[in-house]
């Protein structure tokens, strides 16, 4: 896929730089032929979103006239609203012709080269124990769930740099790279505890989820170079087993600054459409698959276990759900990969000019709902402004 390129220097964690201009919207029709972008002050916003009917089948011909959109509670003028409609693994493309339709109704533009998903595998934050299920199940997506027009990269933070790879269409070097991902993840805190060994700091720990969070907003930065698309970013971790709602820095110390560094990351992650799904490769028996690696026999050490494993999981569920992504084990790995292919592949993009610009650095919420009885809608629920120009 012509412009897509990034170049990935992997160290504690992945940082990124555009290396080649990014692509821009060609192809495009009517008031669509330049594809909107953010700059500081905010002038369209563009909201990849989901139509799904009640027996969870695509809804494909929405109109701007069934549709509301608001902005902290702040009705907003719909510009325009796009059918994006790609082939999946297996089907037929459908025709190219395109027919504008009137302003501030559905036009479906020739078809787009492919979906785009970037891999990142967390080291960081997954037990080596556990190499080889993130191995296969990334390669799974890769061997079943992508097309010959789909672009992909790989990138992950912690490891060894053999195991990222560029934005590229085949799927050999794609898998080359996931199978050099080895996770360092630190032994749980309870577990140390309980074998009586030095642990690791809070500093420490909390320093890991700060880097993953600061890789994907760095992540988001650069994919804000490819508009007019959704983009899926695939999370492949065990979550953070540190207590964010520990305002009070009681054991964890560094909880306040965890939190708004996770949040900086889904604000920029979701300005940008990117969706990120959260893959958890520990599976639906997470304390027991823990419990049986390293046995906990203290009742007040297995509490603790299954504290930590429920922080874990909310924080991968509150970092999927605020960019219109969701947990792997909340669905079950098959259907989860069966549903990122099909947001993928079926989606509209509305594009609204806020009646209040946004401030450097703010956030805002966003609703979109439709008057359509029976259809449900799954969009990001905001987004927030860089701090700084671009």
């Amino acid at each position: 896929m012509h412009g897509l390129r990034i170049l990935l220097l992997v160290t504690a964690c992945a940082m990124l730089a555009p290396s080649a201009s990014a692509r821009t919207g060609q192809g495009r029709t009517g008031s669509q032929d330049q594809a909107p972008r953010f700059r500081a002050g905010i002038e369209v916003v563009e909201v990849a979103f989901i139509a799904r009917d009640s027996h969870g089948a695509p809804v494909t011909d929405l109109r701007a006239s069934e549709l509301a959109v608001a902005e902290n509670g702040a009705p907003q003028q719909i510009l325009a609203l796009e059918r994006v409609s790609l082939p999946r693994v297996g089907e037929t493309p459908p025709p190219p012709a395109a027919t504008p339709g009137n302003q501030g109704e559905v036009a479906t533009p020739p078809a787009r080269e492919g979906r785009v998903f970037v891999f990142v595998l967390d080291a960081l934050h997954v037990a080596a124990a556990r190499n080889l299920a993130v191995r296969r199940h990334a390669r799974e997506f890769v061997e079943q769930y992508m097309g010959p027009g789909d672009a992909a990269a790989v990138l992950s933070p912690g490891a060894i740099a053999g195991a990222t790879v560029d934005f590229t269409t085949d799927s050999s070097r794609l898998i080359k790279a996931i199978d050099s991902f080895t996770g360092t993840k630190l032994p749980s805190a309870t577990i140390e505890r309980s074998r009586s060994v030095p642990a690791a700091t809070d500093e420490e720990r909390a320093y890991r989820v700060e880097a993953l969070a600061d890789s994907l907003e760095k992540l988001a930065r650069w994919l804000d170079k490819l508009p007019g698309r959704r983009k899926a970013l695939l999370l492949f971790t065990e979550g953070f087993d540190y207590d964010v709602a520990d305002v009070m820095g009681r054991e964890a110390r560094y909880a306040s600054e965890v939190r708004r560094a996770m949040n900086r990351a889904v604000g920029a992650l979701a300005r940008t459409n990117t969706v990120l799904y959260a893959i958890d490769p520990r599976g639906l028996d997470s304390i027991d698959g823990q419990l049986v690696e390293t046995p906990v026999t203290d009742a007040k050490d297995i509490f603790r276990l299954q504290r930590e494993l429920g922080d874990s999981i909310r924080s991968l569920r509150a970092l999927a759900e605020g960019t219109g992504g969701f947990l792997s084990t909340d669905k079950g790995m098959e259907r989860a990969y069966e549903l990122i292919a099909a947001d993928n592949s079926e989606y509209y993009l509305l594009r609204y000019a806020p009646r209040k610009p946004a401030r450097l650095g703010e956030s805002r919420r966003i609703a979109v709902r439709t008057s359509r009885s029976g259809v449900r809608i799954t969009a990001r629920s905001g987004y927030t402004v860089p701090r700084e120009r671009q």
